[in-house]
């Protein structure tokens, strides 16, 4: 499977991991009125990727994969983080439920050298994904611009934000298209 993120030199997307993670919920990113079963439709008006943590999507069924897919926007993509050799292997599995809405693995920087063969796109935490709180931002960009500049860059990454309010994640999406790398 080939990533479904659009092929621009330099691409870099904002996303958090679980749309429903209790850091996030807590930031009141999400207001009061908004129910539980609508978070992913929220999340996905103001972002256009989630990363997918293995306690979520290793239990997902087919049928809850199709709904959080017709939850989003036809731009919005998905990412499966994987954190053990054995989930590398179920997501490419697990990947074929997400009918053009998967972008690829998200893999940590210490399992990347033994990595197993996979045709699916794969993200290295520390190197094509850049993890900050909103208060690191200022110190981000200068690591963003060295990763632009960079001949071994893939063609996409993702900033990873930790609780954020929407305000901050807005501010750090307009950063990136100041950079012209976001979209």
């Amino acid at each position: 499977m080939q990533s479904l993120v659009p092929k621009q030199q330099r691409w870099i997307g904002v996303a958090c991991v679980d749309w429903d993670n209790a850091a996030l919920v807590a930031s009141q990113f999400y207001p009061e009125d908004v129910p539980a079963e609508w978070q992913l439709t929220y999340y996905a008006n103001y972002m256009m990727a989630c990363v997918i943590s293995p306690e979520k999507w290793q239990v997902a069924s087919a049928s809850v994969i199709a709904d959080w897919c017709e939850q989003t926007q036809d731009n919005f993509w998905f990412y499966l983080l994987c954190e053990t050799p054995e989930q590398i292997e179920a997501a490419q599995s697990c990947a074929q439920l997400f009918p053009n809405k998967l972008a690829g693995l998200l893999i940590s920087q210490a399992m990347a050298n033994d990595l197993i063969e996979t045709d699916l796109v794969s993200l290295r935490i520390g190197y094509e994904v850049f993890n900050y709180d909103y208060e690191q931002l200022r110190a981000a960009k200068p690591a963003l611009l060295t990763w632009i500049a960079s001949e071994g860059a893939q063609a996409h990454a993702l900033v990873l934000m930790s609780a954020s309010s929407m305000h901050q994640l807005r501010d750090v999406q307009t950063l990136l298209e100041l950079l012209g790398v976001g979209t």
